[in-house]
């Protein structure tokens, strides 16, 4: 399968994810993350304000009001007539466990993503009432770890 890299703005775009699962969960978040408008249906899961939750079964009337679909559920027969329907109504749509057949694919750099979006940690180091040019072992350390360094000008 070929692909063509091409980045989609998802920017208050209505976007679907199907599935129970922690990972149909995670994949609803990761949308977020790119200010779509996110509708996660078959999870029990508690509505946030970014993320409407429907505990029920899929429908084509779903696909129809959705512009990126991502198939996330257990039943993989459910996941693959999604992927049927989304064929269907040119829509995209995206598979877990049938990637494959999808209309678009998560790069490794998306997954990646998505996982650390799980893991993230802050840290504050400041500047103690001591020379203004030494650090603890322990600031050293963080700093040296960071992905992000966000600082200001207080300090002296």
């Amino acid at each position: 399968m070929q692909l063509l890299h091409a980045p989609l703005r998802l920017e208050n775009r209505p976007c679907l994810v199907i599935g129970n699962s922690a990972q149909a969960v995670r994949l609803a978040e990761w949308l977020v993350l790119h200010r779509a408008s996110v509708l996660l249906i078959g999870s029990a899961t508690t509505e946030t304000k970014q993320i409407r939750c429907e505990a029920r079964a899929v429908s084509t009337d779903d696909i129809d009001h959705h512009w990126l679909v991502i198939a996330a559920g257990d039943d993989p027969a459910v996941n693959r007539q999604v992927l049927d329907w989304c064929d269907q109504r040119n829509r995209f749509c995206y598979s877990i466990d049938n990637p494959q057949h999808a209309s678009w694919m998560l790069s490794q750099t998306d997954h990646q993503q998505n996982d650390q979006m799980q893991q993230g940690k802050v840290a504050l180091v400041g500047a103690g009432p001591g020379a203004p040019e030494l650090l603890t072992l322990r600031a050293l350390r963080l700093i040296q770890e960071a992905d992000v360094i966000v600082y200001d000008r207080l300090g002296s």
